[in-house]
């Protein structure tokens, strides 16, 4: 689904990513992308771009522990009224 590079970037963790599949729109374009995912030189420069560097936390309210427990607590709850 794409949770390690929003988890990584919820500790603060700067994320070099490519835009293909659903990383995009999972990360809120926070990430560092590379334009071509099989072109080396672009994940060298966007390596190099993010090396020794500090990056806050950033924020995905979103995806915070609580709302995602209540999703999968309703989804249970449906699922067992279903049977």
């Amino acid at each position: 689904f794409g949770m390690p590079p929003v988890e990584a970037m919820m500790c603060g963790t700067p994320v070099v990513t490519t835009k293909c599949a659903s990383i995009p729109e999972v990360t809120g374009n926070k990430a560092l992308y590379v334009e071509d995912p099989y072109d080396p030189v672009s994940w060298s420069r966007r390596l190099t771009d993010v090396m020794g560097s500090v990056q806050s936390p950033q924020d995905f309210p979103e995806y915070s522990l609580k709302r995602v427990t209540q999703k999968y607590l309703t989804l249970f709850v449906e699922a067992i009224n279903l049977s």
